[in-house]
């Protein structure tokens, strides 16, 4: 990972809009753009490169070393809500301890249950620039409470969760000299207007940006999740149906795949897991 972050930074980011030509996959309404959430978006540097959360890595010296290599933002690994608002045990496993040198910080929550997560965010909010509900995970793990992935099938709950976890950032947000964006990561549906339809309700509901993984959840993680490409043009019918920052995540093997990345979906930011 610090390899392939280190390839990265060495890359110009400039020329990668696609070009004019380029037909969207899916055509809807664009939304309004989100003022607020772009201001955010450009306080913490607008940054392009983001590492996603690893279970098992993303802890603050792992995040630190893709700093130094040229990250420009990274996430804490999925933190179970209902487990951190419970246990003073499991919250004390995961360290803010970073610094000003690891920020900005994503701090990602795994849940389906609004009270639990709106708790979570409000306890994590002032240590993060950006509290995320986890929309990705295809393990088994989060098919047992309805989370990850699996959240993807009841917009009614997803919207639900946003909504409460954004009430707690915001609350949180009045008093605080900086602000801490909601925002969300999802995986994609084989019906491309489901999936566009999905962003847009998170993203009225409250999310501040979306990170949309090009695989579906039956795609699954680890070495099954690398056997399947991501598609790219899924991720582009999302980034302009939205009005809010889009990241792109899926099929960064190389440093020469970000450029190719950028200019098929026309993401703001890529986001690598490898």
């Amino acid at each position: 990972m610090a390899a392939l972050v280190q390839d990265l930074s060495r890359i110009d980011l400039e020329g990668t809009k696609r070009s004019k030509d380029d037909a969207p996959l899916c055509r809807t309404p664009v939304i309004k753009r989100n003022e607020v959430a772009w201001r955010w978006y450009e306080s913490i540097g607008a940054p392009k490169l983001f590492v996603a959360p690893l279970v098992g890595y993303s802890e603050p010296a792992f995040r630190l070393l893709c700093r130094s290599y040229g990250a420009d933002i990274a996430s804490t690994p999925m933190i179970d809500a209902a487990g951190y608002v419970a246990s003073e045990r499991y919250r004390n496993e995961f360290a803010f301890t970073g610094g000003s040198e690891d920020r900005p910080l994503t701090t990602q929550l795994g849940g389906s249950e609004p009270e639990s997560l709106a708790a979570a965010a409000a306890l994590v909010a002032p240590f993060c620039d950006a509290v995320e509900l986890n929309m990705g995970c295809p393990q088994r793990c989060a098919k047992k409470n309805g989370s990850g992935a699996f959240l993807m099938e009841d917009l009614a709950r997803a919207t639900r969760c946003i909504a409460a976890m954004r009430s707690a950032v915001d609350a949180h947000n009045a008093s605080a000299q900086t602000r801490v964006a909601t925002v969300v990561k999802i995986r994609c549906f084989d019906d491309v207007p489901r999936t566009v339809a999905l962003a847009q309700a998170l993203e009225a509901a409250g999310a501040e940006m979306i990170t949309v993984h090009g695989r579906t959840r039956h795609a699954g993680g680890g070495r099954r999740t690398a056997a399947q490409l991501a598609n790219w043009a899924w991720i582009r019918a999302v980034k302009e149906s939205v009005g809010i920052p889009c990241i792109s995540n899926g099929n960064i093997r190389h440093s020469e795949d970000v450029r190719d990345c950028f200019a098929a979906t026309g993401c703001d930011g890529i986001m690598s897991g490898v």
